[in-house]
C-alpha cells in the first residue's frame, strides 16, 4: 500500500490514523490518511479498500493536535511528521478539547431548556442529542480515546459499559429500525460531501447486512448533529424522541453529568 500512495501523491509525509490504528475496523471502513502538504481532501482506491485522503499544513496540526493522536508514520522521509509528533502537547490539548465539549453540551442543553418551554419538543429533542454525542466525544476523550462516528457505539461498550444503558437512552436507540435508518440516511445525503456518499453507504450496507441496526441509527445521529440547523421538516425525518417528560428526565440527567465532568476539570486544572 506504501508503494501504491507514493505513486499517487509523491514521496511526502504520510501517517495512518483511525480505526486501522487500534484494529477496529469494519471491513467496509475507509483508511484515514493525514498528509502533510496543503489542504484539501480526496479519495483514493487501492484494491477494495477506500483510502480518504486528508491534505494538512504544519500550522493545522498544531492547531489541531487530535488530527495526529494515535498516529502510525507511514512515510516521513524529512522527518517533519516524528518531530511535530514529538513535541505535541497531547495530554493538554485532550483536557481543553474535552471541557470545550462539556461546555458546549452545557449550552446545547441551555438552549433545549428555551425550546421544552415553549413547547417545541423537537427542537428540544434534537439539542438534547447533540448534547448527548458532545458529552460522550468529551468523556471518551477524557480516557485518551477519540471519537468514531461509525465505531462510537462499540467505544461506548467496550469502555463505557456500567454507563452503556443511559447513554443508549439517550441516543434514542430504541427509535432504530431500517425505516428510521433510511429516513435519516436520506436527510444526510442532502448535505453530505459528494466525497463522502461512497464511505457512508458502504458502512451503512455494512451494518444492515450485519443486523447492526442500532450502530447504524447511532452513525447518522452523529453525522446529522454536526449540522447546526435543520427546519422542521428537516427535524420530522430524523425519528426523535418526542415523551416530554422522557425528555425532560433524560435532559437532567445529562445536566448532572456534564456538571460533574465540568466540576472536575475546574478544580483540578
Amino acid at each position: 500500500m506504501i508503494d501504491f500512495i507514493i505513486e499517487k501523491i509523491g514521496y511526502k509525509a504520510v501517517a495512518l490514523v483511525g480505526c486501522y490504528i487500534s484494529r477496529s475496523n469494519y471491513p467496509s471502513c475507509e483508511m484515514d490518511l493525514i498528509i502533510l502538504n496543503g489542504k484539501g481532501r480526496d479519495i483514493l482506491k487501492f484494491n477494495e479498500k477506500l483510502l480518504e485522503i486528508h491534505y494538512v499544513t504544519e500550522d493545522e496540526i498544531i492547531k489541531n493536535p487530535l488530527l495526529l493522536f494515535n498516529s502510525k508514520i507511514l512515510v516521513d522521509p524529512e522527518l517533519r511528521l516524528m518531530t511535530l509528533i514529538n513535541n505535541l502537547p497531547f495530554e493538554k490539548v485532550k483536557r481543553e478539547n474535552s471541557k470545550r465539549l462539556l461546555v458546549r453540551a452545557l449550552m446545547n442543553l441551555g438552549k433545549a431548556d428555551n425550546f421544552l418551554i415553549k413547547d417545541k419538543v423537537l427542537e428540544a429533542s434534537f439539542l438534547i442529542l447533540k448534547a448527548q454525542y458532545q458529552y460522550l466525544e468529551a468523556l471518551l476523550l477524557s480516557k485518551g480515546i477519540k471519537a468514531s462516528p461509525s465505531h462510537l457505539l462499540d467505544q461506548i461498550k467496550n469502555n463505557l459499559k456500567e454507563e452503556y444503558h443511559e447513554i443508549s437512552e439517550g441516543l434514542y436507540l430504541s427509535l432504530a429500525s431500517k425505516i428510521s435508518i433510511q429516513r435519516r440516511f436520506k436527510l444526510v445525503l442532502e448535505f453530505l460531501d459528494p466525497l463522502q456518499v461512497e464511505i457512508v453507504e458502504r458502512k451503512l450496507r455494512y451494518f444492515l447486512t450485519s443486523h447492526l441496526l442500532t450502530n447504524a441509527y447511532c452513525y447518522l445521529g452523529k453525522l446529522l448533529v454536526n449540522k447546526p440547523y435543520y427546519s422542521k421538516e428537516g427535524l420530522n425525518k430524523m425519528d426523535l424522541l418526542v415523551d416530554y417528560l422522557n425528555l425532560l428526565k433524560l435532559k437532567q440527567n445529562l445536566l448532572n453529568k456534564i456538571k460533574e465532568g465540568l466540576s472536575f476539570y475546574f478544580k483540578y486544572f
